[in-house]
């Protein structure tokens, strides 16, 4: 059975090794990422972390440990909720508490995979990065 057409286009990205160029771009974005985002993870909550995080009583620490789904269903932002958003920091406040500086870590690490991935979306679907040269 031959392969969808999307995933015959991922699947050398998800495959081949990168070359040392890639390579090198990739890091390099990800390092002016951390760089950027850096001074922001000594900063406390702001906007909708109050109403998301510190006053709602489905996301203390006690409450999350009792009732861990109900405080992912807990968020107010939009008709959805953000599930995803509040499982990480539900997850998140179970082993660190309701920190700043953790939640807003592990959210640029999340970033930065998502980047990631968006790069080798990108090479894969329109060539973004040239191929290796052929050998």
């Amino acid at each position: 059975m031959p392969r969808p057409p999307f995933v015959a286009a991922l699947a050398p990205a998800l495959t081949d090794t990168l070359a040392l160029r890639e390579r090198l771009l990739l890091i390099a974005m990800l390092l002016l990422a951390v760089l950027i985002y850096w001074p922001g993870l000594a900063g406390g909550f702001a906007f909708d972390d109050f109403g998301n995080l510190v006053d709602n009583a489905a996301m203390a620490p006690d409450a999350v440990r009792a009732h861990f789904w109900a405080a992912v269903w807990s968020g107010g932002a939009g008709p959805t909720d953000r599930p995803i958003s509040m499982a990480t920091f539900a997850l998140q406040d179970w082993f660190t508490g309701l920190s700043p500086w953790p939640l807003k870590l592990v959210n640029v690490l999340i970033h930065g995979a998502n980047g990631v991935l968006v790069f080798w979306l990108t090479r894969a679907v329109v060539g973004f990065v040239a191929p290796p040269p052929p050998t």
